[in-house]
């Protein structure tokens, strides 16, 4: 990854601009575990980021948007939180 590849940064958060879609890297996790591809816009990768970040609810109930939290996060308690929210949205009953 360089610099220039780089189209936002925000702590320890890159977003790098791929052919059609999004690369979001938390660069204190190790890549395989803590990048994801978001199809989206900037604007999508940015509220991710700052939903990981300030560790909030989500208002999404996207199941890629909700992974996409569990493997920029590095605290495990959060994790563990959207993990639940994923498997309640999973297994609700119409």
């Amino acid at each position: 990854m360089k610099d220039n590849d780089v189209v936002y940064s925000f702590k320890s958060f890159k977003v790098i601009k791929k052919y059609n879609h999004f690369l979001i890297i938390n660069t204190r996790k190790p890549f395989e575990d803590g990048h994801t591809h978001i199809e989206g816009d900037l604007d999508t990768c940015i509220a991710i980021i700052k939903t990981v970040y300030n560790e909030e609810e989500p208002m999404s109930r996207n199941i890629h948007f909700l992974t996409s939290l569990m493997r920029l996060s590095s605290n495990r308690k959060y994790r563990l939180k959207i993990d639940e929210l994923i498997k309640c949205i999973k297994y609700e009953v119409p």
